[in-house]
């Protein structure tokens, strides 16, 4: 998908979809907590669908609507480190330095999505290790600074992809993968400026 066809047809439904996010975020903080287990099942259950049916036409973009509302609402529940500008600066960093790398280095980055799935489930799993064993306390910043590089790599293997493939990248799809890589390099970030005074405790 060239960088022109990128911002007409992909960009707008990020967009979109981080608006969406945003209204889910302000209406989570209306939902009471002791459904909080429901909501999260609900979502777990759209995600799944929405991941099944990625490349249907309609019913992608149908299902996409609620998965982003349900994110929002879970980062409503996020509590707030006072660094809420650290985390920004960081997703916005990687965001644009896995775009300006995809469409302006002559360096082919496309196999980097397939490659890095591997350690993506090894981020994963480092994440339930940390919340049972309670392990050092510089190992949640540390941990989330790596998944914050993990997901700038993953976002521009994909946009790298994205822009070699022949035929053109479908959008919707395209949106759909680079969502799900954008929300968890913002979730990163948020992890980051959470515990960003056990590292750096001058901020």
């Amino acid at each position: 998908m060239p960088f022109p066809r990128f911002l007409s047809q992909c960009a707008p439904i990020l967009v979109l979809v981080a608006l969406i996010t945003a209204t889910g975020a302000q209406f989570g903080k209306l939902i009471p907590e002791q459904i909080d287990l429901l909501a999260a099942a609900l979502g777990l259950i759209a995600l799944a669908a929405l991941i099944i049916y990625k490349k249907t036409p309609r019913w992608n973009f149908a299902l996409l609507v609620p998965v982003a509302l349900f994110a929002g609402g879970w980062l409503s529940r996020l509590p707030d480190s006072g660094r809420s500008w650290l985390g920004l600066v960081i997703f916005i960093a990687g965001a644009g330095l896995s775009a300006g790398l995809a469409y302006g280095a002559r360096t082919s980055f496309g196999r980097l999505a397939g490659l890095l799935n591997p350690v993506l489930i090894v981020y994963l799993i480092g994440w339930a290790g940390i919340a049972f064993l309670k392990p050092v306390f510089w190992a949640p910043a540390a941990w989330a600074a790596v998944g914050a590089l993990l997901f700038t790599l993953l976002s521009l293997g994909l946009l790298d992809e994205a822009r070699a493939s022949d035929p053109p990248a479908e959008p919707v799809p395209l949106a759909i993968d680079l969502f799900i890589t954008y929300f968890n390099l913002w979730l990163a970030g948020a992890m980051v400026a959470r515990y960003a005074e056990v590292l750096i405790p001058l901020l």
